[in-house]
C-alpha cells in the first residue's frame, strides 16, 4: 500500500476527514502570509531610514571637511659631542663591557 492511500485509510479508521485538515492548514499559510509581508515593509523601512541617516551624516562631514596646509619644521641632526671608547674587566670571565664617556675623564 502506498502512503497516499495508507493515509486515507488510517483517516478513515479514526474519522479524520483529510480535506478538512488541508482546509486549516491553508487558511494558517494564509493568515501567515500578512505577517511575512508586515517584515517585508519594516525591512524596507528600516533601510529607508538607514540610508537617510547615511546620506545626512556623509552631507555633515563633507561640510566640516578643510584642508589642512602643512608646515616644513626643520629638524636638526643629532650631533655627538664626544667620542666613546670600549673597555673590557680585566678578569678571566668576561662579565659584560663597560662603556665609559671620555669626555669625563
Amino acid at each position: 500500500m502506498d502512503d497516499g492511500r495508507k493515509a486515507e485509510f488510517q483517516a478513515k479508521i479514526f474519522k479524520i476527514d483529510l480535506e478538512h485538515a488541508k482546509k486549516v492548514l491553508s487558511i494558517q499559510e494564509e493568515e501567515s502570509k500578512p505577517a511575512e509581508l508586515q517584515e517585508v515593509v519594516d525591512v524596507v523601512t528600516i533601510a529607508k531610514i538607514i540610508t537617510e541617516v547615511v546620506t545626512a551624516a556623509s552631507d555633515t562631514i563633507i561640510a566640516a571637511s578643510t584642508t589642512i596646509t602643512t608646515v616644513d619644521v626643520p629638524i636638526p641632526a643629532a650631533t655627538i659631542t664626544g667620542a666613546y671608547t670600549l673597555t673590557v674587566a680585566p678578569s678571566r670571565r668576561r662579565k659584560g663591557v663597560v662603556i665609559r664617556d671620555t669626555s669625563n675623564l
